[in-house]
């Protein structure tokens, strides 16, 4: 009676808690959604095709600002350590170079390509990789403290201000390099405006037993493998089919991949009970993978009716995309439903089977995507179903996982 009326706590908190960073998941979507219709209408397909591998290459460079931070720090800050906010920052932007360096290498590379384009977009980013991602740490601060309402709000203000910016830039022009620079600096004022304000209304603190950075360094391996395997597909799609076909597989992608990051807060709001051994029990985890996976389920058969004149009617020059994102509709069911159990582990200090899960993803993205683009038979729609393939195969290993770790534990 006692474990029921704990999963019971633990399905209100997620309700209370998924609530606020539902809300701002929705408005992160519906930007992201905007801003795609905007560009694509301002731009031809090429050059948005063009845009859009820019943007597959920066996640890989901002690998260096330690992205793995964000979730240690939401450990951290659940277990009462003491968060020295500025110091992770500062700590981020010094890794961070190492990007920049990545980057001004591009440059020089396409510059001796004599593609002045690539160029200039990967000196912008050189200049703006370091601060684009340090100053978000604050809202994994909050995150850690439970305070989902004020993550979320920060984080809405941010989107809606950074969703404007580009579309009165589109609307002014249609050069790529002032919309790439706009995408930077909208992000690093609105981000360092909150950083601020947070740092400035903490409470006085002493930094104790605070090892968000180090563990940070710890899952540098992890969370970089993970932002190249999210980019791999876009540069793949571009080396073997071209900037058009990208542009095709971008908007196919783009429902199905915001509604999977949308069910990524059940995972952001239990990690702290994780942390703090409040949601551990096997019927707890079991009964929170069953609502979610129900709800997963409903959302994705309503995608299935509405996704078509969705795509015919927001984006009339991409009609091809409506069969891709058809097949792109497992991934609303199995991408949140990995990122919940990804949580569990992190949540537990399971580095080993962590890497062991993220190097399996890695060889199965790279090895399986460029068979099925090298053989130019399936093309976009093999690329799409063997996105849904790797997911699924790798919940199924970390299913076993837990359950092995769990019997283990007893």
């Amino acid at each position: 009676m006692q474990r029921v009326r704990s999963s019971e706590n633990h399905i209100v908190h997620l309700a209370k808690g998924s609530f606020w960073l539902l809300g701002s998941h929705m408005i992160a979507s519906i930007t992201a959604f905007m801003v795609t219709i905007l560009i694509t209408r301002a731009l031809s397909t090429e050059a948005f095709g063009q845009y859009r591998f820019i943007l597959a290459i920066i996640p890989i460079l901002t690998i260096f600002t330690l992205p793995g931070i964000s979730q240690t720090l939401v450990r951290s800050t659940a277990l009462g350590n003491g968060i020295n906010l500025v110091s992770v920052a500062i700590a981020k932007m010094k890794w961070g170079l190492f990007g920049s360096v990545l980057s001004l290498l591009i440059a020089a590379y396409y510059a001796f390509q004599s593609n002045t384009l690539f160029a200039y977009a990967f000196l912008i980013s050189a200049l703006c990789i370091p601060l684009v991602e340090s100053f978000f740490v604050y809202s994994a601060y909050y995150r850690g403290k439970e305070d989902f309402k004020t993550s979320a709000l920060y984080d809405s203000i941010t989107r809606i201000f950074y969703t404007l910016s580009l579309a009165v830039t589109v609307l002014i022009t249609q050069n790529i390099l002032i919309i790439l620079f706009v995408f930077f600096a909208s992000q690093i004022i609105s981000r360092l405006f909150f950083f601020v304000k947070t740092v400035t209304s903490q409470l006085p603190y002493q930094e104790r037993n605070d090892d968000s950075v180090s563990y940070g360094k710890n899952l540098f391996p992890i969370t970089a493998t993970q932002i190249f395997i999210n980019s791999i597909d876009k540069i793949l799609v571009w080396h073997f089919l071209g900037a058009e076909m990208l542009a095709l597989y971008i908007v196919a992608l783009l429902i199905p991949t915001e509604l999977a990051r949308a069910f990524g807060v059940i995972p952001q709001v239990v990690l702290p009970k994780i942390v703090k051994g409040a949601f551990t029990a096997r019927k707890e985890i079991s009964v929170t993978l069953i609502y979610f996976f129900l709800s997963t389920l409903t959302i994705s058969i309503l995608y299935i009716f509405l996704i078509s004149p969705i795509i015919n009617i927001a984006f009339p020059n991409y009609n091809q995309a409506v069969s891709l994102a058809l097949a792109a509709t497992p991934l609303i069911v199995l991408t949140p439903l990995r990122m919940l159990l990804d949580t569990i582990f992190l949540a537990r200090k399971e580095t080993v089977l962590l890497t062991y899960f993220i190097l399996t993803e890695a060889v199965l993205s790279v090895g399986l995507i460029y068979i099925i683009l090298a053989m130019s038979t399936y093309g976009l729609f093999g690329v799409t179903i063997i996105l849904s393939l790797k997911v699924f195969l790798l919940l199924v290993l970390q299913v076993v996982s837990l359950q092995r770790a769990s019997s283990s534990r007893r």
